[in-house]
């Protein structure tokens, strides 16, 4: 997700929380970020038990992640009827995932602002 970084948005600084872990607990940096972060990413692809259990915490703080996957097989059944955006492993791929990320970030962050006032 490391390329992700470039994706700017309304002044949003992508931070991927596993780049910056301090000595303790890696749950604690993990809580933090979810609590405080105004967006919040997974890259569910490959169902890798740490994204899942942190999407897990996401819904549990009421906070809805954008979620990304490779391929809808990648996401449990009981999760697929989320919304999600689906991407391929690839230049262009990312080029267009880079794309559409920002349209979502766009319309997320106009939609939770708007629900603030």
């Amino acid at each position: 997700l490391k390329y992700l970084k470039s994706v700017n948005v309304d002044c949003i600084v992508p931070k991927i929380v596993a780049d910056n872990l301090q000595p303790g607990l890696i749950l604690s940096d993990v809580w933090e970020s979810i609590r405080t972060s105004e967006v919040i990413i997974a890259d569910a692809s490959g169902q890798n038990a740490n994204v899942m259990f942190e999407l897990g915490l996401c819904f549990a703080l009421n906070r809805f992640p954008i979620i990304l996957v490779r391929t809808q097989n990648d996401l449990p059944v009981n999760l697929r009827a989320l919304k999600n955006i689906e991407y391929e492993f690839s230049e262009a791929g990312r080029e267009k995932l880079r794309k559409n990320l920002a349209e979502t970030i766009r319309g997320f962050l106009n939609a939770a602002r708007r629900n603030q006032t």
